[in-house]
Formats: structure tokens, sequence, C-alpha cells
């Protein structure tokens, strides 16, 4: 008979991993994820940091960092900032994984279990759950494409600015509400840890 800690185990296995999984154990995973996410959390903040000085810098007239040459950077960002909460829930799943291995069952982890699965499936049904992202980044790296491509002929480059500011607005939004449920539910969880 399968316990309640299995099927969290499960529900945590049915996770859709970023980095290609290796079989060499937890511990190397949490190792690997933790460089991954350190350096793309790096990047992310220069690249986003970078776009948005430009931005209000551009609003002052100052040309410190210009918008019309940033189509580059944009991409960056972008992509980086796609990947980045599921690389840090991941993680963060990860390491919690490892911890539930002294637990036993307790009163109150049915509810937990399906907590965390709903949370869990949302995150991995991207497609369905988090499309205006995933459409705002598809426009905003066609736009890019097309900047690159006709350099100083297109006219629609400084219109991009506000569907930038908005994508980086609905993944911290996004980000922060559902990294929060999950730290709610892992420390829910991990109280019970021997």
């Amino acid at each position: 008979m399968q316990t309640k800690i299995n099927e969290r185990e499960n529900t945590i296995l049915s996770f859709k991993p970023t980095l290609k999984e290796d079989h060499k154990g937890l511990e190397k995973r949490i190792r690997k994820l933790k460089i991954s996410v350190v350096f793309n959390l790096i990047v992310t903040s220069l690249a986003v940091g970078a776009i948005i000085v430009s931005i209000l810098l551009g609003l002052f007239d100052y040309e410190f960092l210009i918008w019309e040459k940033s189509a580059l950077l944009v991409l960056l960002s972008v992509s980086f900032m796609l990947n980045l909460p599921n690389q840090w829930y991941e993680l963060k799943l990860s390491k919690h994984l490892k911890n539930i291995n002294s637990i036993s069952d307790f009163k109150g982890l049915d509810a937990l279990n399906l907590g965390l699965k709903i949370l869990i499936e949302k995150i991995n049904n991207r497609w369905k759950n988090a499309w205006i992202e995933l459409v705002l980044g598809v426009i905003i790296m066609l736009m890019v494409f097309v900047k690159m491509i006709y350099d100083s002929n297109n006219p629609y480059w400084n219109y991009m600015k506000l569907p930038v500011v908005l994508f980086y607005g609905i993944v911290l939004v996004r980000f922060m509400s559902r990294n929060k449920k999950l730290n709610e539910n892992i420390k829910e969880t991990e109280k019970y840890c021997a």
C-alpha cells in the first residue's frame, strides 16, 4: 500500500525538469540546479536591470543605455526570464524531496499533497496556465528578430517598451504568487521532519 509520503514523492517527481535529468543522485542534481539557478538569476537580473534602466533613461533623454540598441539584450532577458521560475521551483522541490525522507504520514498530509499536486500541474502545463507570458514572449522575440534584421528601419521597436515591461511584471507577479504557495506547502510539511 502506498503511503501519503510516497504519494507526495511521486507528485514531486511528476514535475517536468528544466534541465536534462541525470540519474547520478539527488545530491548531484541539487548542486547542478543551484549552479544553474544562480547563473540564470545573475544573467536575468543584469539583463532586466539594464533594460529597465534604458527605458527609464530614455524618458529623460539620457544616452547611457539606448533602448534602440537593446534588442539583443531584450531577447536574452526574455529567454532567461521564461526559464528562471521553473528552475527555481525545481530546486525547491528537489531539496524538499531530500528532506521528506525522514517524515512519516501525519494528519493533514492529504490536503498538503493535493495543494502541491494542483500547483505542480499548473506549473507543468505552461501553455494552459501561462499563455499570456508565452504569447508576450513570442511577440517580443519576433519584434527583436525584426529589429535585428531591419536595424534602424523598424519604427515599431519604440512601442515594444510597454509589452516588455508588462512581460516582466506578469512573470514576476506569477512567480511570487506560486513561490509563496510552494513555500507555505513545503514549510507546513517539513514541520514534521524528525
